[in-house]
């Protein structure tokens, strides 16, 4: 059908591409050495492309029990919210990509300058219905909550929000999303 799911780290990807299985023939678009998750889609320009992004708090949370739960990361999150604030960036074959990749690197960065439909995390079940232009079976099957982190209550002080919210202030507004 020429469309293409845009997997953004940490916004229900493997949640989506499970489903994406489920409905109908999918074959992912990927490779490993990329920069950002549109980027395969470069030589790919007359698909229809399709990303679902989440709230910059949720997603930075998210970012952060993953890394905490299952690379045994050490830091307090405000640390981590110190970390994602400074300006490094690491090369692609740097053992710290993978942690720029899920944590740093935020939704509307993987998407870049591409054009794409955009569902919230929030709102997901108006992907099935989106995709229901091209797959009969979108509506049969609910998105199932893969890959999830463990629940974990993450206490955010005023002085961390304020740097969140300066950091993600243009991804909030791009999306609609209040602090």
């Amino acid at each position: 059908h020429n469309l293409g799911f845009v997997h953004i780290p940490k916004c229900a990807g493997c949640s989506v591409a499970h489903y994406l299985h489920k409905i109908g023939r999918w074959h992912p678009i990927d490779n490993n050495m990329k920069t950002y998750a549109a980027e395969p889609f470069k030589a790919f320009k007359s698909y229809k492309l399709f990303t679902v992004v989440r709230h910059p708090v949720t997603w930075l949370c998210s970012g952060y029990k993953f890394f905490k739960q299952r690379r045994n990361y050490n830091l307090t999150f405000e640390e981590h919210v110190d970390r994602i604030m400074d300006v490094y960036e690491p090369d692609i074959s740097s053992q710290d990509f993978d942690w720029y990749w899920h944590c740093k690197l935020s939704p509307a960065g993987h998407i870049g300058r591409f054009q794409m439909t955009i569902c919230k995390l929030e709102e997901i079940d108006k992907l099935r219905y989106h995709l229901l232009k091209w797959f009969p079976k979108a509506l049969d099957y609910e998105i199932p909550i893969d890959n999830a982190t463990e629940v974990e209550y993450i206490n955010i002080n005023p002085k961390t929000m304020n740097k969140i919210k300066m950091l993600f202030k243009n991804y909030a507004q791009r999306f609609e999303y209040e602090f």
